[in-house]
């Protein structure tokens, strides 16, 4: 939709099949944004993987420096020769996270991105408009991330199709096997990080990149402010959900064109 786009990053347990996180983003594709992501990662699940796998590139610096260095901080006793702390391969490698997207956009995908469009092939979103952008990305991620965070759920509750011919479990339910890896003889590799070692992380990143909000925000203070006062005080804030999401983004479209498309615009 023009230069309009919803990223979603996520983490999943290669042995258990359990999503750890996943979000989306209005950035995914930086050294900074990932690096403020991995940290917000961290802080949510309270430690790391005993290895981390991603694609290649320039974006998983930070992440690699991050995880490297806690385990040698945390796991000293773990050969980082023996076991890397992280491993970069070409996407169409990365099978475990690939295979995933391929079933996230059949089961959801579809729809959610359909919907979405809509607001294009209907001539509801007008890249002409200066804050149209701004105002699709201070509508629709919330949506998006309630049906992310639903899948989650969902994915992580579910039994796993038994493979006979797989290496690792099969016909297991992801979250349970997460909590009780002897089941399948397995043994839990999580290395626990103190959250006072991720807010010093985080400062030494913010200190070279910058706050997580210049990276990490879908939009300007500025214009989240402008558009609550707008939403509150001329909508009387009503309920968003997928299914009138379009229409609100008309509504509050109509009462910014009122107030004049500088209040927003930075």
């Amino acid at each position: 939709m023009g230069d309009i786009s919803l990223p979603i990053y996520a983490w999943k347990d290669k042995w258990a099949d359990k999503l750890l996180k996943m979000i989306v983003v209005p950035e995914s594709r930086t050294n900074a944004a990932i690096g403020h992501l991995f940290l917000d990662f961290i802080a949510e699940i309270g430690g790391i993987p005993l290895q981390t796998i991603t694609d290649k590139g320039s974006e998983i610096g930070w992440l690699v420096a991050f995880q490297t260095v806690l385990r040698e901080q945390f796991a000293p006793n773990i050969d980082l020769a023996i076991y890397p702390p992280h491993a970069s391969v070409k996407s169409v490698h990365n099978t475990i996270i690939e295979a995933f997207w391929c079933w996230l956009h059949q089961k959801l995908g579809f729809n959610l991105k359909d919907h979405i469009l809509c607001g294009k092939t209907e001539h509801i979103f007008n890249s002409a408009v200066a804050f149209h952008k701004d105002l699709v990305n201070w509508t629709f991620p919330a949506l998006v991330q309630a049906e992310l965070d639903e899948f989650r759920i969902y994915w992580n509750q579910h039994r796993i199709r038994p493979q006979a011919e797989k290496n690792m479990p099969s016909g297991h339910v992801p979250a349970d096997l997460i909590e009780h890896p002897e089941l399948y003889g397995g043994i839990s590799c999580f290395i626990q990080v103190p959250q006072d070692t991720v807010d010093d992380l985080r400062s030494i990143l913010t200190d070279k990149v910058g706050p997580r909000s210049e990276h990490l925000a879908w939009v300007s203070e500025k214009f989240a402010s402008a558009a609550q006062t707008v939403f509150h005080e001329a909508m009387g804030s009503p309920k968003i959900t997928l299914e009138n999401s379009w229409k609100i983004f008309t509504q509050m479209s109509a009462r910014i064109e009122e107030l004049g498309p500088d209040v927003l615009v930075e």
